[in-house]
C-alpha cells in the first residue's frame, strides 16, 4: 500500500472501537513513514516549512468541555438516528464557539455503553464540564433533554427540556439555544458570527437532514454494506437539497473509506470525493471537516502542497479538530518536519485523549 494513504479515517465522528489489527497497521504505517523521509528529497510540490502554523488550542482562557453520547428514548428503533444527530448538532454548535475547547468524539464514544463516575470521566477527558442528554421522536413531536454537569463537583449546573414539533427550524433553534445556554453557564462568550452560524438552517428539508444523520451512523460502523448504504443516503440527501453543504461533506468522507478498506480503487472514488468536498466548501467555506477530507485525498495522490494548505485551513477554522491535527502531523513527519509533527500530534492527543489511533501514533513514532 501507499505510505501516504490516510489509513483509518475515523475523523471526528467515529464511534467504532479500533481493532487490534488496525492498531498494528497504524504502527507499521508510522514506521514506514519514518523511513520514507529519506525518499522524499526536495522534489516538486514538496511544501517547505512556513513562518506560521495554526494557533494551538491551548485551554488557557478557554473552557474544556465534552458532549457525551445522547440516550435514544424513541419507541421506534428506526428513529434512533435522532439522538445521535442531536448530539452531533450540539457538538457542532459548541465547537463553533472559540471560547470553548471541545474534546474529540473518539474519546467521548468510549463512554457510550459504560458510564463511570462523572469525576472519572471528566478527569480522563481533561474537561471541566460534561453535556449529557437524551432525545426521542414520537410521531411528529420531538423531545430533547439536556444537562450540564460540573465534572469536578459532580453537580448539575443547568438542565432543560425541549418539546417541539419536529421541523428543521425547531431542531436548529434547539441546537442554538442549548449552545447559548451552555456557553452562558460556563462563562464562555459567544461572538456575533458564532451566534449567527448556530441559528442558520443547514437545510430546510427535514428528510434530507434525517438521511445525513442516518448515513453518518452507518459509515461509522465500517462495514462495506453500511458504508455503501451511507453513500446512497448522502446522495439522496443531495438530490433533495443540492445546497446542503453537510451532505456533500459527508459524501466525501464516506467515499474516502472505500479504498482505505480495499472496497474500491482510489481511481474509482477520488474524483467524486474531491468534487463533493469542494462543493461542500463552496456552499459553506467554514466546514473544517471538508478541508480535512480534501487534504487526505491530496495527500493520497502525493500533492503535498495542496494537502498541507487544506490541513492548515481546517485548523484555522477549527483548532480543536483532533484528527485534522493528527493526519497533518503524519504529513509533517513524512516531510522531515519532526518538531512541527510532534507539536501537532501532542495537541491532537490533548484534544482526543482516549483515541486509540492517536495514542498508537505517539507511542510508535515519538
Amino acid at each position: 500500500g501507499d505510505v501516504y494513504k490516510r489509513q483509518w479515517y475515523h475523523g471526528e465522528k467515529g464511534r467504532q472501537r479500533v481493532s487490534g489489527p488496525e492498531l498494528l497497521m497504524v504502527a507499521a504505517l508510522l514506521v514506514i513513514a519514518g523511513v520514507a523521509v529519506s525518499m522524499l528529497g526536495g522534489g516538486p510540490g514538496r511544501p517547505e516549512p512556513t513562518e506560521t502554523i495554526p494557533t494551538p488550542p491551548a485551554d488557557g482562557g478557554r473552557v474544556p468541555l465534552a458532549v457525551m453520547p445522547f440516550e435514544d428514548h424513541s419507541p421506534n428503533p428506526e428513529e434512533a438516528w435522532f439522538a445521535d444527530g442531536v448530539q452531533e448538532d450540539i457538538r457542532t454548535a459548541l465547537g463553533r464557539i472559540s471560547a470553548i475547547s471541545l474534546r474529540g468524539q473518539s474519546s467521548v464514544e468510549r463512554f457510550r455503553d459504560e458510564r463511570p463516575d462523572v469525576r472519572e470521566i471528566a478527569s480522563n477527558l481533561g474537561v471541566a464540564y460534561l453535556v449529557e442528554g437524551s432525545a426521542r421522536i414520537i410521531g411528529e413531536q420531538a423531545r430533547v433533554v439536556v444537562h450540564l454537569i460540573d465534572g469536578e463537583a459532580d453537580e448539575e449546573v443547568w438542565s432543560e427540556v425541549y418539546d417541539t414539533l419536529l421541523s428543521m427550524p425547531a431542531v436548529t433553534a434547539i441546537q442554538g439555544n442549548i449552545a447559548e445556554a451552555v456557553a452562558t453557564e460556563v462563562g464562555a462568550r459567544i461572538a456575533p458570527a458564532e451566534r449567527a452560524a448556530n441559528t442558520a438552517l443547514p437545510t430546510e428539508d427535514l428528510l434530507a437532514y434525517q438521511f445525513v444523520h442516518q448515513a453518518t451512523g452507518l459509515w461509522n460502523r465500517r462495514t462495506e454494506r453500511e458504508v455503501r448504504e451511507a453513500i446512497r443516503l448522502y446522495r439522496e440527501a443531495i438530490n433533495r437539497d443540492p445546497g446542503y453543504a453537510e451532505a456533500h461533506a459527508g459524501l466525501a468522507d464516506a467515499l474516502i473509506i472505500l479504498p482505505e478498506y480495499n472496497w474500491a480503487s482510489a481511481d474509482e472514488v477520488n474524483a467524486e470525493a474531491i468534487s463533493a468536498a469542494g462543493r461542500a466548501l463552496t456552499l459553506n467555506p467554514s466546514l473544517a471537516g471538508a478541508h480535512v477530507s480534501l487534504a487526505g485525498v491530496r495527500q493520497a495522490v502525493r500533492d503535498w502542497a495542496s494537502a498541507e494548505e487544506h490541513y492548515r485551513q481546517a485548523l484555522a477554522l477549527d483548532p480543536d479538530h483532533a484528527y485534522g491535527r493528527f493526519w497533518y502531523s503524519l504529513l509533517l513527519d513524512c516531510l522531515g518536519r519532526h518538531d512541527e509533527a510532534l507539536e501537532h500530534a501532542t495537541l491532537a492527543m490533548e484534544l482526543d485523549p482516549l483515541s486509540p489511533q492517536i495514542d498508537a501514533a505517539l507511542w510508535g513514532n515519538y
